[in-house]
């Protein structure tokens, strides 16, 4: 297994074309450079109303294709590794030292888009692994297959 970022010309590579609408809705196409060089296109397919999610059903996608690398093209800036805005509060109590002192209740914020966590621990597993990830942004000309899927989907 490679260390190195991956590229359009790298072997056992996953392409996930991700095309992201104005609501968050996404829709996107998956196509695979093989072993031997060749690019099988349109392996397979993911539409939601949520980007997190469509890209999350992807990656589960290049683990069943056994991908060693994965490069994701959107139109829009995605950053997988910013922690999602929480969703949920809880109520603590807390109190520094031992016995009974002067505590406080605290109200932590955790949760939020559960798929964003997915797509975390997705991309880490595969740095971790020995092969690499990578997001690039690109024009929604560059991702035509993936809008032209996404619009059929939303007649």
């Amino acid at each position: 297994m490679s260390s190195k970022k991956a590229t359009l010309e790298t072997r056992n590579t996953l392409y996930i074309s991700l095309y992201v609408a104005e609501d968050g809705s996404a829709g996107g196409v998956i196509s695979l450079r093989k072993e031997n060089g060749d690019v099988e296109m349109d392996v397979g397919q993911a539409f939601g109303e949520d980007v997190w999610r469509v890209l999350d059903q992807m990656l589960v996608d290049a683990v069943l294709l056994a991908a060693e690398h994965v490069i994701v093209f959107s139109n829009v800036e995605l950053r997988p590794f910013e922690a999602p805005e929480p969703d949920k509060t809880e109520k603590i109590w807390w109190q520094e030292g031992k016995g009974r002192g002067n505590g406080q209740y605290l109200y932590v914020p955790y949760g939020g888009n559960a798929d964003q966590w997915n797509v975390m621990l997705r991309l880490t597993r595969y740095a971790m692994q020995g092969g690499s990830w990578q997001i690039v942004q690109v024009d929604e000309e560059a991702l035509r297959r993936a809008k032209e899927q996404w619009q059929q989907l939303h007649k």
